[in-house]
Formats: C-alpha cells, sequence, structure tokens
C-alpha cells in the first residue's frame, strides 16, 4: 500500500500507534528515509505553503541542515522514503488543503509510502483524495480495560491480585454509570485517564471511595487530573504549551460529548 490511513475517534492511540510504526519500518528498513510529522506541530510552514516541493516541506518540519536535506532528496529519489503524517483532523481548513496537495504530489514509485491519522470525521474525504482505504482500531473490550488497567497500576502497586480486584470493581462500577451504547470507555486514552486519577486511591477503602461515582464526577477528575499532569509537563506559559492545552481540552469536550448524547451527535458537530 503507498497510502495508509488510520481512522478513528480521539483517544483511540491513532498518535503511538504511528510511534510504535515509526520505530518498526527504521528496524525494518535501516537503509531508508523514515520521519514521523506531527501536523499541528507545523502550522506555521503549512499556512505558508504553497506548492512547495515536498522535499522541502518535510526538510523545514525536520529542520534539516543541508546535507540531511541531500540525504532525504536522494532516499526519495530512490524510492525508499516512508514519511508519517500524524493529526490531519487537528489542523485548519487552509492547513488540510495544503497538507493534501503535498501529499497528492508524493512520488509514489519504489518503497515510497504516506501515513495518515484522521479522526472518523475526515475519513471518506481523505480515502477518496488519497485513493486508499482507512484501518481503524480495536476498542478494548471489557476484560481487556480491566488487563490494561491493572498493567498500568501494577508500575506503582505490588499486589496484583489487589489491583485486579480494584480494577474490576472500577471498570463495573464505569458500567454502572455511563451508557452501554457508548464505547469511549474502550478507548486506551481514557483508561490511562482513570488510571492516573485512581493510581494513588487504591486501599482497602477502594469500594466505598468510588461508591457515588458518576458521569459528572468521573468526567471532573479525568480533567484535573489530566490538566495537572500538563501543567507539570509544560510549566512555561509559551504559545506551543497553550496550544496543547487547548488541544487536551477539546479532547475531553468531545468525550464528554460522547459520553452524554453519543457518537453519532459529536460526529455531527465535526470536533
Amino acid at each position: 500500500m503507498n497510502v495508509v490511513l488510520i481512522s478513528d475517534l480521539a483517544g483511540s492511540g491513532k498518535t503511538n500507534l504511528l510511534k510504535k510504526i515509526t520505530k518498526i519500518l527504521t528496524s525494518k528498513y535501516p537503509t531508508h528515509w523514515i520521519s514521523l510529522i506531527s501536523l499541528k506541530d507545523h502550522i506555521e510552514i503549512l499556512s505558508a505553503q504553497v506548492n512547495e516541493p515536498f522535499v522541502d516541506f518535510v526538510a523545514k518540519t525536520l529542520k534539516l541542515d543541508a546535507f540531511s536535506k541531500e540525504v532525504l532528496s536522494q532516499k526519495y529519489l530512490q524510492g525508499k522514503a516512508k514519511i508519517l503524517f500524524d493529526g490531519f483532523d487537528e489542523i485548519s481548513p487552509s492547513c488540510k488543503e495544503n497538507s493534501l496537495k503535498l501529499m497528492k504530489s508524493f512520488q509514489f514509485f519504489g518503497e515510497n509510502q504516506i501515513f495518515v491519522t484522521t479522526r472518523t470525521h475526515l475519513e471518506h474525504e481523505l480515502e477518496k483524495e488519497l485513493n486508499a482505504s482507512s484501518h481503524s482500531l480495536k476498542i478494548l473490550e471489557d476484560h481487556e480495560q480491566v488487563v490494561f488497567l491493572v498493567r498500568l497500576w501494577s508500575k506503582s502497586h505490588s499486589d496484583k491480585s489487589f489491583i485486579e480486584k480494584s480494577a474490576n470493581l472500577l471498570m463495573n462500577k464505569i458500567a454502572e454509570v455511563i451508557s452501554t451504547s457508548s464505547s469511549v470507555i474502550g478507548l486506551p486514552l481514557i483508561i490511562m485517564g482513570l488510571a492516573e486519577v485512581f493510581k494513588d486511591k487504591i486501599n482497602d477503602q477502594f469500594e466505598a471511595e468510588i461508591a457515588n461515582l458518576d458521569i459528572i464526577k468521573i468526567y471532573k477528575m479525568i480533567v484535573e487530573k489530566s490538566l495537572e499532569v500538563l501543567y507539570a509537563k509544560f510549566p512555561e506559559k509559551t504559545v506551543e504549551n497553550q496550544n496543547k492545552m487547548m488541544g487536551l481540552l477539546q479532547t475531553h469536550v468531545f468525550f464528554s460529548i460522547v459520553l452524554v448524547f453519543g457518537e453519532d451527535f459529536a460526529d455531527d458537530l465535526r470536533l
């Protein structure tokens, strides 16, 4: 496949998957040029993009020196370039248009490939424009949610049987308060949020601790914990950090709408 399109909900693990694919490709094709580009981190370059050669764009985003740019150019001409674009849905309409022009100008010969991730509301547009079929990620089943939660908690708790019991208690409680028609609870990002929120609350009183949980409390706890972690990671109030925080808030707004109104309604809003 010349184009690999990955389309799914926010929080489904698209970015992490693309990072994993990058590592695998780098190991499998040591003589190829392989780069992962987060589109939202290069808005300025994309906004100014007007029929610029593909190699020039990649060189700018990666801040390549003259020698490295020449290596990239040669690999591209030899059919040994694989470029992975993350977050097509997270950029403005004009940047989307310019990104598509770049992707469509990519020369597919040899083993050249591009990978693109997006949320589902842009899936059909990209399939049509790039003449590719999209792939989606598997939502975690109930037992997989517990296994994932246990694995995350095992990093800070040694009693596996106790954390398994706590994980089952929590996920059963979540199932009570969240509509069973919503698959959002099976998203890895949500499980990671729950793991972070409750990791310091695992004790003999855990069942009582979660007894009065509801959707609003769960949502509020995840948002507060996420912002706490983000502020610790990006303490400086730069434009880049503010954009990262805004992206996080938009993700949580999307999740809250899905939880309350369902995925179809959220998709209609084209978040």
